[in-house]
């Protein structure tokens, strides 16, 4: 392939996509997550390659019913509010006790309180990279009837919907609900009396799918280009991540009719809002053959109207310089971090495997992205053009890898990155991989 001559993204056909994956939420295991695998699958055939679904059974959990309030100096105040995933249900008739502020509810603030029949107010998301499961644990003994969440990380005026990892869907044994940061915030110079917490919620197991497109080469060698297409709930999720999905279906397209000398592999991956259960299934599948996946390339919530470009490295420095020169040679102002990033989307499932990786993102605010897991995340703010412009670079890179004799970069991840991810894995309390 002449990359020079075929780096022509179509930011119509980017947006055409979007148009079509972004109508409603797509939440994993839903009916709308389904018609979405069919679009993507349907496209990939179109493209020219060789397309399939591979379904999985994951443990799923939904809620119908949430409701919450605060009483203030005796005026109870109603909340907007979305119950974290894997949260417990309530009691029909729901919980009213007294209300006390936790902090960010580590092991020093829960410390010779009695919270016995109370709900806490917990400032922090209780699962970020810092957070073990042994915190629930704490929780779950303290006596806290149920636990009220605002996350510094969304400082607005409206709930998001924030996720447990599925492997501490066990841990889970209080109701929890985020409510909105600057609608609380206000309330804490007061005298915050009670709360009112109702919901109703269940888990179930459930199925979903990984759509995959894969363009055979001259030897057996894989690249993936991934993204997820799954929503969390009450979320269009243009950005988050129907760009990602967008990026790969733009990237299969423009490769479809090429034969490279390494093959191809494009996922739309379900369930990363469950936390890459999609991706961890897709990997310990001995049919998908990992050991012969050499690059991985992600992307997820890029699409961002304005914003800084991010991409992620795990591998060998001279990755890190390799992705730098194209990006320097494209014109595509990026930084480029080294950090791992485990559980934040699906490239890390293939770290887990030794496989190097880049990950692609455009956070749009100080720490993060203002709109995404709320009803913000449409059409309205999401950019075909600077998703178009990421999978432009992502043509040059890989057709660089994909067809060139030698790789660009060694392959397999260096020890001492390694040795952070083992350590992560212990610590979060991430599933080994199968033998």
């Amino acid at each position: 392939m002449d990359a020079e001559k075929n780096n022509c993204t179509d930011a119509g056909m980017v947006g055409y996509f979007l148009d079509n994956l972004c109508k409603t939420p797509r939440y994993s295991g839903s009916q709308e997550e389904r018609q979405a695998a069919r679009f993507i699958e349907e496209q990939f055939r179109g493209f020219g390659l060789k397309a399939r679904r591979e379904k999985y059974k994951f443990p799923n959990w939904n809620y119908s019913f949430s409701e919450a309030s605060l009483v203030v100096e005796g005026k109870t105040i109603s909340m907007p509010s979305i119950p974290m995933c894997y949260s417990a249900a309530t009691p029909d008739k729901g919980i009213t006790a007294p209300l006390i502020y936790l902090g960010q509810a580590e092991k020093e603030d829960l410390q010779g309180i009695d919270f016995k029949g109370k709900i806490g107010l917990v400032m922090g998301d209780l699962h970020g990279k810092d957070c073990t499961s042994d915190m629930l644990i704490r929780l779950n003994n303290s006596g806290l009837l149920a636990i009220l969440v605002i996350s510094p990380e969304f400082p607005y005026s409206w709930p998001v919907s924030l996720a447990f990892p599925t492997e501490w869907k066990d841990y889970i044994k209080l109701p929890l609900a985020c409510l909105p940061y600057l609608a609380v915030y206000p309330l804490l110079k007061k005298n915050l009396e009670k709360a009112n917490l109702k919901i109703k919620a269940r888990n179930y197991n459930d199925v979903s799918a990984n759509v995959i497109g894969e363009i055979k080469g001259k030897i057996d060698e894989t690249i993936v280009v991934c993204s997820h297409y799954d929503t969390p709930h009450q979320c269009p999720g243009a950005n988050d991540n129907g760009s990602g999905t967008a990026f790969v279906m733009e990237l299969a397209r423009i490769f479809g009719k090429t034969r490279p000398y390494r093959t191809l592999r494009f996922i739309a991956f379900g369930g990363e809002e469950k936390r890459s259960i999609g991706a961890w299934n897709h990997i310990i599948r001995k049919s998908n053959h990992l050991e012969k996946v050499v690059f991985a390339i992600n992307a997820d919530t890029i699409g961002a109207i304005i914003g800084r470009n991010l991409i992620h490295i795990t591998g060998h420095p001279l990755l890190r310089k390799f992705v730098g020169k194209m990006a320097e040679a494209n014109r595509f102002m990026v930084e480029i971090p080294t950090e791992i990033c485990p559980w934040w989307s699906d490239h890390f499932s293939f770290n887990l495997c030794g496989i190097p990786s880049i990950w692609f993102h455009r956070p749009n605010c100080l720490k993060g992205y203002w709109e995404v897991h709320s009803i913000h995340d449409n059409l309205e703010n999401t950019s075909p053009a600077e998703i178009a412009r990421a999978a432009n670079l992502s043509v040059q890179i890989i057709d660089a890898v994909a067809n060139s004799r030698k790789m660009p970069f060694p392959k397999g991840i260096p020890a001492d990155q390694k040795k952070e991810i083992k350590a992560l894995t212990k610590r979060l309390g991430i599933r080994p991989l199968p033998n």
